[in-house]
């Protein structure tokens, strides 16, 4: 009999948004979020991390041949405190609003879908 591996507390580990242009792309998310995203480095490829509470998840901006930004394939889905203040600060940024601020059932809050600067979608959640 197989023994199986315990589940982690979520499915997400680890996230990267493509960057086109890496530094419009990092000033685009911290106008979004509000927040100041870390420059790091490993294997030679320089990227800039989302903040995160200790054990949390967490992501990059990254520039890589092996990502191209574009508005195929994986939502990534951002927390926001006011999802009505970051569509705005999007719009100043270059990024364009998808779907607007909806209601999710059962009080789960609310969610949006942009497009960043980069032409990549990206959605936002709001806790209820």
């Amino acid at each position: 009999m197989q023994t199986q591996t315990p589940l982690p507390p979520t499915a997400v580990t680890w996230f990267e948004i493509a960057a086109g242009d890496f530094r419009r792309t990092v000033d685009f998310y911290q106008t979004l979020l509000d927040v100041e995203l870390v420059p790091e480095s490993m294997g030679g490829v320089t990227f800039a991390k989302f903040p995160a509470a200790e054990g949390g998840v967490t992501g990059c901006v990254m520039k890589s041949p092996h990502l191209v930004p574009g508005g195929a394939g994986a939502v990534v889905y951002l927390a926001s405190d006011d999802i009505d203040a970051a569509l705005s600060r999007a719009a100043s940024a270059g990024g364009s609003t998808v779907v607007p601020k909806t209601a999710l059932p059962e009080n789960m809050g609310y969610f949006a879908v942009l497009k960043d600067s980069e032409g990549s979608m990206v959605g936002l959640h709001q806790a209820g």
